[in-house]
């Protein structure tokens, strides 16, 4: 019975935030959220595999990735995306902003 209830410490786990280490890619996921640009996985179970695919919605348009995940995959395939959506759309945003000139795009490169 002692060994029943003992305490077993938890292997720690990463959270998602974690997953998004460089200060770009914090910002390129903030930066997007910020401005209607999300991402969401879509798993599907086929037999034991789960095939992840990953919706980007861009204001009212929605699109899905061509390609599918693991979730071993998905964390750095989302950092990927958000960081080309940022690439793309943001960066016009932060070099051009007149009145917001705190930070800039070399700002980011920590």
């Amino acid at each position: 019975m002692k060994g029943l209830f003992s305490k077993h410490k938890k292997e720690k786990t990463t959270s998602p935030s974690e997953a998004f280490c460089s200060f770009l890619e914090q910002n390129a996921r903030y930066w997007c959220m910020s401005n209607d640009i999300i991402l969401y996985p879509h798993p599907k179970r086929i037999g034991k595999d789960i095939h992840i695919k990953i919706e980007v919605k861009v204001k009212n348009k929605r699109y899905f990735s061509p390609g599918t995940y693991t979730n071993g995959e998905l964390g750095e395939a989302m950092s990927r995306l958000y960081l080309h959506l940022f690439n793309k759309y943001g960066r016009s945003f932060f070099d051009n902003a007149v009145e917001h000139r705190l930070l800039k795009t070399e700002d980011l490169y920590v």
